[in-house]
């Protein structure tokens, strides 16, 4: 499922609303309808302006497991802000990845 998430305003909707539509009633199927939905909001608030977006979307990607998400978090190693910098090395080492 490919979601579009517009604008920060109506993201939290979206989301409720995605959650709401789609939530399984097995409890084992739960993490993957939740890894589905956040994972592109989180992916596409990587390069958010304000550094606590970046820097949250961060958090959630390594909360998630999104190994596959690591090409795109690699960037924010760089970031002007330290403390997404810093979250990034940390996020980077919770899916394995080798930081210094």
């Amino acid at each position: 499922m490919a979601v579009n998430y517009g604008g920060k305003l109506g993201k939290l909707k979206i989301v409720a609303e995605k959650l709401s539509e789609n939530w399984p009633d097995q409890p084992e199927k739960r993490e993957a309808v939740v890894k589905e939905i956040l994972k592109p909001l989180a992916l596409q608030t990587l390069k958010d302006d304000f550094w606590f977006y970046r820097s949250y979307a961060l958090y959630v990607l390594a909360m998630l497991k999104c190994k596959d998400a690591i090409p795109e978090m690699l960037p924010l190693l760089q970031d002007p802000d330290p403390r997404v910098r810093e979250t990034a090395r940390r996020a980077l080492q919770e899916l394995g990845y080798k930081v210094k």
